[in-house]
């Protein structure tokens, strides 16, 4: 079956608009608040769908399409269709009920259904041919961060029935979680997807190889930049810079690499790797007590540095991919609305950051909410107007259902 045929491309774009839809809501509710709705239930609602409904399944979709050469076997098939499933399990039971048995039921079946997906790429026999020596290195640590990253959640159950819930150990846990996705499993299949693409395999040198391992490994003890918000011992707080240290001086020897490549990178790719920067400096400041515990004593930067790697990173580099594998007219990479989205993102970004330094002197920027909502808004209609690119592309199944 090829991979165009059917319409997950669709089903990944329409889970932006899903996910900007529900943006939309949590941003409305702090400008005209809603009776009868529970904030909560819909922010872990968003959350859940951004992991599932967005970003799983448009990375795995383009490295299905990576592996297969277009060619979509009966197993990745369900795959993709049990991962729309629980995303939208997800999306419906967390907003009516939180955490409940349904939403937790949809979840673990997420986690399954990723642990089936990094059994069959990691096996696939057509991995090695497929791929270049970085990309595979990058996307088998990625695949292993995505399996890892799940003992965060089923350590929630035991501290629960032990009466630690709020307690450090479980919030830690939770950390783990999100850690181990988007720094582990996110952003090297991301990578991945685009080390494959554009340097050519005679231009991987050993040297290159070497620091994305150090790049790789250094996610292990970054997690425990994390856990400062508790206070630990000083020994994690070691760990933690060393982290953060070696996953910034790793990226920059990679970026040194990149900049030797013959040819210009696309924009959007240069954007995602421009913010994929902001976001490993920042970590590097947050090792430092003193800004540690105001980050994490701050929605709004916490905001922001969640949405500079999924906005900022993550989200150009999908971009880009489905306008290489063909989901996307190619007139998209340089189009007005990828302009307008790079600086929605950073206008976005720039509030989310400037109100809590402007606070520090008792400034607050005007109807910040409101702007926050207008901006919310902004990304709806561009994920409408990807939507609309892709359907009239042609290339797809306008069936939508079909997929599944």
């Amino acid at each position: 079956m090829n991979i165009q045929g059917k319409n997950y491309a669709l089903w990944a774009l329409g889970g932006f608009i899903v996910l900007s839809l529900f943006g939309v809501l949590l941003r409305l509710m702090f400008v005209f608040p809603i009776a009868g709705i529970n904030y909560t239930y819909i922010l872990h609602a968003h959350s859940h769908f951004a992991f599932a409904g967005w970003i799983f399944l448009s990375l795995a979709l383009l490295i299905i399409k990576t592996i297969s050469a277009g060619e979509i076997n009966s197993h990745y098939q369900k795959i993709l269709a049990l991962g729309i499933v629980a995303a939208f399990g997800m999306l419906i039971s967390f907003s009516f009920q939180g955490y409940k048995a349904i939403s937790i039921l949809f979840s673990t079946l997420f986690i399954i259904d990723g642990y089936w997906f990094a059994y069959k790429v990691w096996y696939d026999k057509k991995l090695e041919a497929s791929t270049n020596p970085a990309a595979r290195l990058m996307l088998k640590a990625s695949l292993i961060f995505l399996c890892l990253s799940s003992l965060g959640p089923f350590t929630l159950g035991p501290l629960m029935a032990t009466g630690q819930k709020g307690t450090s150990f479980y919030n830690d846990a939770i950390y783990f979680y999100l850690h181990f996705q988007m720094n582990g499993w996110m952003i090297l299949s991301a990578l991945a997807i685009f080390f494959n693409r554009y340097p050519k395999k005679e231009e991987i040198s050993g040297q290159l190889l070497f620091w994305l391992k150090i790049f790789i490994w250094s996610v292990v003890p970054l997690y425990f930049l994390f856990t400062l918000w508790s206070n630990p011992p000083m020994i994690l707080r070691i760990l933690a810079m060393t982290g953060a240290i070696l996953n910034f001086v790793s990226w920059l020897k990679i970026l040194q690499y990149l900049n030797k490549l013959p040819g210009k990178l696309p924009y959007l790719v240069t954007i995602a790797l421009l913010a994929l920067t902001l976001k490993i400096f920042f970590q590097v400041l947050t090792g430092f007590p003193v800004l540690g515990n105001w980050v994490f004593s701050n929605r709004n930067l916490i905001i922001g540095y969640i949405h500079l790697l999924s906005l900022g990173t993550l989200m150009p580099i999908i971009l880009n991919g489905f306008v290489h594998s063909g989901f996307l007219p190619d007139t998209v990479s340089n189009t007005r609305t990828n302009v307008l989205f790079v600086l929605t993102v950073v206008v976005y970004l720039v509030l989310l950051f400037m109100q809590p330094l402007l606070a520090l002197f008792g400034i607050l920027i005007p109807n910040f909410q409101l702007v926050l909502l207008v901006i919310a808004v902004c990304f709806l209609v561009l994920g409408i107007a990807w939507f609309v690119l892709c359907f009239r592309s042609g290339k797809i199944n306008r069936k939508i259902f079909s997929t599944l």
